[in-house]
Order: structure tokens, then sequence, then C-alpha cells
């Protein structure tokens, strides 16, 4: 339906600049879309999903190193507080409040391919800033799909892990649905518009989010037990995504504070 649109538009210029857009977006699909699936599923083969889970907090940090470099993204001082503060949250409540447990992890290649798949989404998210003025969220999410499907496919194909759906018990595949629809679907269309709003690096710091509310629904769906360590790492999560986002009111509110003090004195 993209392609059609650009076959009926009558302004040259607007085919052009779309066209080089849809090729921009192809391309980088094509490189980073399926390496970061494949590079994410393929390391858990040889790493633990802790190892994930924690290497992922990292995707903050390289997403705001990488808009930096790439499109020249500027953050304030209080926003690497935040993004400093809401990495040591996830750690402290992965870790559930051992400084051991982290010290003691052993890495292999399975986590170099974890590594590789954060890359691949901030670079990802980069991209999306570029081109959402010129695409919509949802035309974005059938690029990558499309393509990012496609060349995922043929590697599992190639090296025979290729498997139907029918295949799944049917716990398996409403599973599947949910990866498919919620998970990759609707959650997608929802990043990509964050993200042209707030920025990538503003966007990475709520994956932090993500172990908190693991913990929480399993609080509430598998009568988990809530450990005081996971609520220091959640404070600490949500307090890092409050600066990150709100830095502007927070600077104006430290700046009026010592402004105050200062005609005390």
């Amino acid at each position: 339906m993209y392609l059609c649109h650009l076959g009926h538009s009558t302004d040259v210029r607007q085919i052009r600049r779309q066209g080089n857009v849809a090729h921009t977006y192809g391309q980088h699909s094509l490189h980073y879309c399926s390496p970061d699936a494949v590079c994410q599923f393929t390391g858990l083969q040889y790493s633990t999903v802790t190892n994930f889970t924690i290497i992922a907090t990292l995707t903050p940090i390289v997403t705001a190193l990488l808009s930096f470099v790439l499109i020249h993204e500027r953050l304030h001082r209080l926003q690497w507080l935040g993004i400093c503060s809401s990495l040591c949250g996830a750690l402290y409540l992965l870790s559930n409040g051992s400084l051991a447990a982290i010290l003691t992890l052993s890495f292999n290649i399975g986590d170099v391919l974890f590594f590789t798949s954060q890359v691949a989404w901030a670079l990802y998210s980069i991209i999306v800033v570029r081109i959402i003025d010129d695409v919509s969220p949802f035309a974005i999410v059938a690029w990558s799909g499309l393509l990012g499907s496609l060349t995922t496919a043929a590697g599992a194909a190639y090296l025979g892990h290729f498997e139907l759906p029918s295949l799944l018990s049917p716990l398996a595949l409403g599973s599947y649905l949910f990866v498919i629809f919620a998970g990759g679907l609707i959650a997608m269309i929802f990043w990509n518009k964050g993200t042209g709003i707030v920025g990538p690096s503003q966007a990475a710091v709520f994956m932090n989010i993500m172990p908190l509310v693991g913990i929480i629904c399993g609080v509430l769906f598998l009568d988990e037990q809530l450990l005081i360590s996971q609520a220091i790492g959640g404070a600490l999560i949500l307090g890092g995504v409050y600066l990150t986002t709100q830095y502007r009111n927070v600077a104006y509110r430290l700046a009026k504070y010592f402004t105050r003090r200062q005609r005390k004195r």
C-alpha cells in the first residue's frame, strides 16, 4: 500500500524523498531488525536468561552514546544521572541486592550475541527518529516486520531450525500469538510513536522497567513475594525514568531551591 501511494504521488520531490526513506529503512531493517532477534534467541542457546536481562540494562547507555555519535543528540546531566539510576536499580533488582551475584557471573559467546542484539536495537531506535516524520509508525512496523521476518526465516531454514506453529501445543500457540500481536505489533507501534516524540535516548531508559513489570506480574498472577531488594531496585528504576523524562522540571526546581538559599545568606 505504501509503494502504491508513492506511485500515485504527483510531487516529484515527495516521491524522491519518500523513496529514499523507504530505501534507507528497508536497508536498515535487513541489517538491524533481523540481527536483533537472531542474536537474542541464538544467544539464549549458549547463555542464561539472567545474563541476557542484565546485559539488556545497558541498552539506555548504548543508545545514548550512539545517539550522540550518529545524530548528535545531547543529554542533560540529570538525564545521564537518570540513566545511571535506572541501570543501578535494574542490576540491584536482578541480583537481589547482592554485588557478589553480579561479580560471579560468567560470560561466553552467548553474552556477546546479547550485547550485539542491544546495539542493533539501539540503532533501530535511532533510525526510527530519522524517518518518523515521513513514515507512519504502522508503516515502520510493516516494513521492519516483513523484511525482518523474511531474513530471519531464511536464516532459520538454512540452519534447519524452521518449525511451523501447527506443531505447537495450544498453550504454546496462544503464547506465540500473544508475542506476535501484543508483544510485537502493538508494542512496536507504541514504541515507534513514542521514540519519535521523546527521542531514542529517553525511550531506551523505559526498557529497564521490564524487569520491574515482570516482578509485578509474578506477584499478581503467580503469588510470588515482593522482596525489599526488589522494592529498592524498582524505586531506583522509576526514579531514573522520572529524571530522564522530567529533567527540565527537576532542573528548574533545583535552580529555584539553590537561588532561595543564596538569598537567605
